[in-house]
């Protein structure tokens, strides 16, 4: 079996009609690495739900020192931590996606 890291287990989505009709009852379709068993398909979705939540966590404390550095009239570290939560919000959709 070849040594298969978390992002070599799912290859890419299947874009079907059956697939689609799946989605509603929130059932997505992969297509996964062939040497790939039960336990290492099921690893990336816990991943991708554990740095969804890292995210959000990162993303609300860029706005709160934002917040605090926009007080204290550091405008300068405000600008970036305005930055670093609007790329927060962005990686959260991307990996919502990949859950």
């Amino acid at each position: 079996m070849a040594d298969l890291k978390y992002y070599d287990v799912i290859l890419k989505p299947v874009i079907t009609e059956k697939s689609m009709n799946a989605m509603a009852d929130k059932t997505y379709v992969f297509l996964v690495h062939p040497d790939a068993n039960k336990t290492m398909i099921k690893d990336p979705k816990k991943l991708a739900q554990r740095m969804s939540i890292l995210c959000i966590l990162i993303g609300f404390i860029a706005l709160a020192v934002g917040i605090i550095a926009m007080a204290m009239e550091q405008y300068i570290i405000a600008i970036a931590m305005g930055i670093v939560t609007v790329g927060q919000v962005w990686n959260y959709n991307k990996w919502k996606r990949v859950r």
